[in-house]
């Protein structure tokens, strides 16, 4: 596996109700991750976006484990499972993840991962099985639980036999012992039957795989997988809530990042209608000066009429003086010209 950083042998705890959701492209890498994601990785979100996601996996985990989820996945089911990661600085967290395709108009567009805080036990069972499969011990220790689960299943059949040896004085021995083990394996096959069916019923359509249950509910016979059945759906409509959850943030930020620019909006155009109103008042007294200018302009066009009047009626007066006085320059040469002949006639007459 490749190499993805230093390990440590510090385990990593986070909150119980941190939910770690990521989303993933079809070649597996990031387009998306929440912020609890970001924390408990220890990667800043620019070191996620756009990386394959096996950047926080540890090298404890089982090839066959991932595996087993790339054949849930691409066949475009759900997958869980028990996952331990790798944070940035090489310690581990375990998580319980839940895998989602997720398709759009029908089509497998890429997969969706919530993960949740694990308890401890299943810690605990993870950590064995992981260990074994490492080791290559698992088909061993997987026959050995087979071979308990057949001779537990084989108990009624020795009980029933018991029950016939005790009734062999009434039928004899070989008849008593042969009604017990018939009646056993009747009654043994009836309700292996009955479960099967109720099974088959009961999970048709969830995720039920045999390592997952081994697991989660330490069996991987059809018991374990019908209570793995039942885990993975509770998982799943925990996965659904978390979704939901995630993308009611994303409508509440989008939802402020709108309220704050409709602040904006709404205090610029505060701000308008004063300019708008600063404005408006400059205009009237514009339009009052204008007013005052058209008045004046009109009280100075009468009195340029007056003056105009006033300078006409000067230049007739000017006008009449001036008659005047030529005439009075004709009449004093007149009386000039009479006094020298009146001088005239004196002188003759004296002399």
């Amino acid at each position: 596996m490749k190499n993805t950083g230093p390990v440590t042998n510090q385990e990593y705890l986070f909150d119980a109700d941190q939910e770690l959701i990521s989303s993933t492209d079809l070649t597996g890498k990031i387009n998306f991750c929440n912020e609890a994601f970001v924390t408990v990785s220890g990667y800043s979100r620019d070191e996620l976006i756009g990386k394959p996601h096996n950047l926080v996996r540890h090298p404890d985990m089982p090839k066959e484990a991932f595996e087993s989820m790339w054949t849930y996945l691409k066949n475009g089911k759900a997958w869980m499972g028990m996952v331990k990661n790798r944070r940035k600085n090489g310690d581990y967290y375990w998580v319980n993840a839940y895998v989602t395709p997720v398709f759009i108009e029908g089509k497998l567009t890429g997969y969706e991962s919530v993960r949740r805080f694990p308890d401890r036990k299943t810690v605990e069972r993870a950590e064995a099985v992981y260990g074994r499969m490492r080791a290559g011990t698992q088909n061993r220790y997987l026959f050995l639980q087979k071979f308990k689960n057949y001779a537990l299943r084989l108990l009624p059949l020795v009980i029933f036999a018991a029950v016939g040896f005790m009734i062999s004085d009434t039928y004899g021995f070989i008849e008593g012992i042969t009604l017990g083990l018939l009646a056993g394996a009747l009654a043994t096959t009836y309700l292996y039957k009955k479960r099967m069916v109720d099974i088959r019923h009961a999970f048709s359509d969830c995720f039920h795989d045999p390592l997952a249950a081994l697991i989660y509910h330490q069996s991987d016979d059809v018991g374990g997988q019908v209570a793995m059945a039942m885990t993975s759906q509770d998982a799943r409509i925990k996965t659904v809530l978390a979704r939901m959850v995630e993308a009611s943030k994303s409508v509440a930020d989008e939802t402020q990042v709108g309220l704050s620019r409709s602040q904006e909006a709404h205090e610029k155009i505060e701000k308008q209608q004063q300019e708008t109103h600063r404005i408006s008042t400059s205009m009237a007294r514009i339009n009052e000066a204008i007013q005052n200018i058209v008045t004046n302009v009109k009280e100075t066009s009468n009195s340029s009429f007056e003056v105009k009047e006033l300078v006409e009626s000067g230049n007739q007066v000017a006008m009449k003086t001036q008659a005047a006085i030529e005439y009075l320059s004709d009449t004093s040469q007149q009386v000039a010209s009479t006094i020298s002949i009146i001088s005239e006639e004196t002188s003759r007459i004296t002399a």
